[in-house]
């Protein structure tokens, strides 16, 4: 959906999997423009993310109508439950080249998970979603190592806590934090330079 952020943000990794561009529709209705792009893409497959709330049955017969192959929807009960249906999915997808990294960043605002969209696009790191008042966060059975991406306010000290105390150890969970969203989006930007990859910058 273009009217919410979360499902396309956590959507980046499953772009990176698939080689795919992300495209926006409108809730109830796939536009035109999106629709004459999907064709001249020639897409034979196409992935919706997010419930029927947020991407109607309408939209999804509008795909099927133009795409070849396959429509398939990664949904859960809530955009924290559809991030980890991406999660998975990406995971399946990456197989043995997946490293086992993921991005943790709070779901109550995009700022975090944008700066960790590249990484998450270019090393095939899933982007989990955190409740900023829970804390609550799903972490995959096989992953063993966790960056979260924000300070306190954003990711909530229980949440580092319960990953270190639970599945992962002190050493394979590191929070990538500053003072404000754009020290993050820096420190994120340090951790995809120490990957083996080229890097371009974007400034947005």
């Amino acid at each position: 959906t273009g009217a919410n952020w979360p499902d396309a943000m956590c959507g980046s990794a499953l772009a990176g999997a698939v080689a795919g561009p992300i495209l926006l529709t409108r809730p109830g209705t796939l536009p035109d423009i999106v629709k004459a792009e999907i064709t001249r893409l020639g897409a034979d497959n196409a992935y919706i993310l997010g419930g029927t709330g947020a991407v109607s049955a309408s939209v999804e017969d509008a795909l099927e109508a133009i795409i070849s192959g396959e429509v398939n929807r990664l949904a859960g009960a809530t955009r924290y439950g559809t991030a980890r249906a991406i999660a998975d999915h990406v995971i399946m997808l990456e197989g043995g080249l997946w490293d086992g990294t993921v991005l943790v960043a709070t779901g109550g605002n995009f700022a975090d998970s944008l700066a960790g969209a590249p990484l998450a696009s270019g090393l095939g790191w899933p982007i989990v979603l955190a409740s900023p008042s829970s804390g609550d966060v799903y972490l995959p059975d096989e992953a063993g190592m966790a960056y979260i991406l924000g300070g306190t306010g954003a990711v909530p000290a229980a949440t580092e806590t319960t990953l270190k105390n639970g599945p992962l150890s002190n050493q394979d969970v590191v929070r990538l934090a500053g003072a404000t969203r754009y020290d993050t989006a820096a420190m994120a930007a340090q951790a995809w330079s120490m990957a083996p990859v080229t890097t371009t910058v974007s400034v947005l």
